[in-house]
């Protein structure tokens, strides 16, 4: 199987002049830890977490929340291909020890694989 075989139809996205309250609602929405940063072209530009809020909410308080994405600075994402086979998926979650990979292609965000939807698919 390849990863776009897997790939869950959500896809957690915000442009960078989102704030991180927006970023939040998106985390929710999707079910996802994590949403990717992306330009006004779609370029994925990095990964804002579930961890990296917490980070700012306990140094800035809820101020935090206000702050445009633009503002924070975003490790880049660990991405695998759409065309990319399951096991090579799996390798990449464990040498990177993350939950969430980016899927994307040219630089375009496609989704997120999320690392129990890919066991499900797996185990299914």
């Amino acid at each position: 199987m390849k990863v776009k075989d897997v790939l869950s139809r959500s896809n957690p996205i915000v442009k960078e002049t989102a704030t991180v309250s927006e970023a939040l609602v998106e985390m929710t929405k999707h079910g996802f830890g994590a949403v990717m940063v992306v330009d006004a072209k779609g370029k994925n530009l990095g990964v804002f977490t579930d961890g990296g809020l917490r980070r700012g909410i306990e140094k800035e308080g809820n101020k935090f929340l206000a702050k445009k994405l633009s503002a924070l600075k975003f490790n880049a994402p660990f991405t695998v291909a759409p065309e990319a086979l399951l096991d090579e998926a799996k390798k990449l979650f464990k040498e990177h020890k993350v939950d969430t990979l980016s899927v994307s292609e040219n630089g375009k965000q496609l989704g997120m694989l999320d690392i129990q939807d890919m066991m499900k698919a797996v185990a299914g």
